[in-house]
């Protein structure tokens, strides 16, 4: 299980079970659609921390020198959050959400943190993109 959280414009994979929550009471999806905007999130942030990592581990820059290398992954990202809360209001109202992605992997989705990141700026942004 993992939770994922908002540090600065990127994104911090860390288990669950460290930040002491019970995801027994976690609500899990079981709409098909709900999930298809789920698993949309995830892969868009995938592409983020793999083009990140790969970035840092080529070229020795830190994270957010290649995150803004990767300026055009992330606002893919932020675009499937807003999609998938406006066509999934009721996640607002719900700190955090689960689901099973089409691998089998149990994912927990912290919704408050997601909300905060959309307000962040991309660390090489001048604005708020």
């Amino acid at each position: 299980m993992i939770k994922t959280i908002p540090i600065l414009a990127g994104l911090l994979v860390v288990p669950v079970q460290a930040w002491g929550i019970d995801v027994t009471k976690i609500p899990f999806l079981t709409d098909a659609k709900q999930i298809h905007y789920a698993q949309i999130i995830k892969d868009r942030s995938n592409a983020v921390l793999t083009s990140v990592k790969k970035c840092s581990d080529k070229t020795g820059r830190s994270h957010r020198e290649c995150l803004c290398d990767s300026k055009e992954l992330v606002l893919a990202h932020r675009q499937a959050i807003k999609q998938a809360f406006e066509r999934n209001p009721s996640w607002l109202q719900k700190g955090w959400i689960r689901f099973k992605t089409r691998t089998g992997e149990d994912i927990t989705f912290n919704i408050t943190g997601m909300q905060r990141q959309l307000k962040m700026a991309i660390p090489c942004s001048k604005n708020n993109d």
